[in-house]
């Protein structure tokens, strides 16, 4: 999988839907209850976050027909624009972060071009308008 940004891309910034702002769905899957006390209205848990959303400022090589084939490599991964998302509820106020800990798949779901270049003959070239990048990561609150 290769991926490969229009001329203009700029990871600081989000990229722009047809309203102005783009969807970013959140999933959150708990993993255990550490601690609960119902006094101090406070509880501790292992979930996983999931973040899902669509940039297309963004083409795809070659990508595989099952998710989790379609994982961006660090160095990929630290070239393209992630949702934060900040846990104010929190005692610390926790966000999220693209580290070590954080994957990030792409989803196939729009039509591909075949290259019409000769160096990349046969390649597979996905516009992720439709394409969605999904981020997970596994935090301790």
């Amino acid at each position: 999988m290769c991926l490969k940004f229009f001329q203009a891309y700029l990871k600081e910034y989000p990229p722009l839907g047809r309203e102005g702002s783009i969807q970013v769905v959140q999933d959150v899957d708990i993993y255990t209850i550490l601690d609960l006390d119902e006094v101090a209205g406070t509880f501790q848990v292992q979930f996983q976050l999931t973040l899902k959303w669509i940039d297309p400022r963004l083409k795809m090589h070659n990508l595989k027909a099952k998710q989790l084939l379609n994982m961006l490599p660090e160095a990929e991964r630290m070239e393209i624009w992630v949702p934060v998302l900040t846990m104010d509820n929190t005692e610390k106020k926790d966000f999220t972060l693209n580290d070590d800990f954080t994957y990030i798949t792409v989803s196939r779901q729009g039509e591909f071009v075949r290259s019409t270049s000769e160096v990349l003959n046969n390649v597979y070239i996905y516009e992720v308008r439709r394409n969605s990048f999904e981020a997970r990561h596994t935090i301790l609150i």
